[in-house]
Parts: structure tokens; sequence; C-alpha cells
């Protein structure tokens, strides 16, 4: 995506499935195995809402869970959200 002047929160509005991906890598040389899918849906307002079934290391929790949170947008199109998900982690995208 080519970054354009004046992007607000406003320039994500919709709703976006993905899949997660990655391994978590603990202070005690152990790792955690991350794998699962989402479904979320931005406002338009710096508002989301999210549905996620993530396993750990194989193991998934019952059912979907269901989270809320939020995302802001820069004016360079770039943007910040904490995950709503379990494991907390912040994301970046551009």
């Amino acid at each position: 995506m080519t970054a354009h002047a004046g992007c607000t929160n406003a320039t994500i509005q919709g709703t976006y499935a993905f899949t997660i991906h990655g391994t978590i890598l603990n202070q005690d040389g152990s790792t955690l195995l991350i794998d699962g899918l989402a479904k979320t849906t931005f406002d338009g307002k710096g508002n989301l809402t999210q549905l996620d079934a993530v396993a750990v290391n194989g193991n998934v929790a019952p059912g979907w869970a269901s989270n809320t949170g939020t995302y802001l947008v820069n004016p360079d199109c770039t943007g910040t959200s904490p995950s709503p998900t379990a494991l907390n982690q912040r994301s970046t995208f551009k």
C-alpha cells in the first residue's frame, strides 16, 4: 500500500479475516507454537470487534473468543492496535 497523506481511522472500515501463525520464545528458552483464525471488524471510528480461535501448541480452547478493542490510523497510513486476543500482543500495520 502506498502511503497517502491524510489517512484517518475512517480509512480502515469493514470486516477482514486473517490467519495467525508464529512462535513465542519464552525467557526460559522454551517455545510456544501459535496458530489461529480471526475475523476483525473495524468501524471507521477507532473501535474494533474480533472473533478468534487460537491454538497454543495444538491446544484450542472450545468455541470462538469474542473481543473488542481500539485502533489508530496515522496520517501516513500506518497504524497500531493493541490486540484483543488472549495473547495480548500489540499489532502494527502499514
